[in-house]
């Protein structure tokens, strides 16, 4: 088993996603998503198998995990994370 590696990547707005990453850079990437309400733990064993031959990426979507909510932003989110229609 590979080591689990773990940062935030800051994004727009000042939002920011924790990622988790396992395997070897350099192999082919296999991103992982979950859907709402989980977090990236969903993925946990299925990426404990794709690691041996893989760069296995999970992460939080915004708002879940710990990644960060709209809510404690400073500022209102940008438009490009407003419903269809905003103007």
């Amino acid at each position: 088993m590979n080591e689990l590696r773990s940062r935030t990547v800051a994004g727009l707005g000042g939002l920011s996603l924790a990622v988790q990453e396992r395997g070897r850079a350099g192999a082919p990437t296999v991103i992982l998503v979950h859907g709402y309400p989980d977090n990236h733990h969903l993925w946990d064993l299925v990426a404990e198998h794709l690691e041996a031959d893989h760069h296995v990426v999970t992460y939080d979507v915004r708002g879940a995990g710990e990644s960060v909510t709209i809510q404690v932003l400073d500022r209102p989110p940008p438009p490009v994370l407003l419903p269809n229609g905003y103007r």
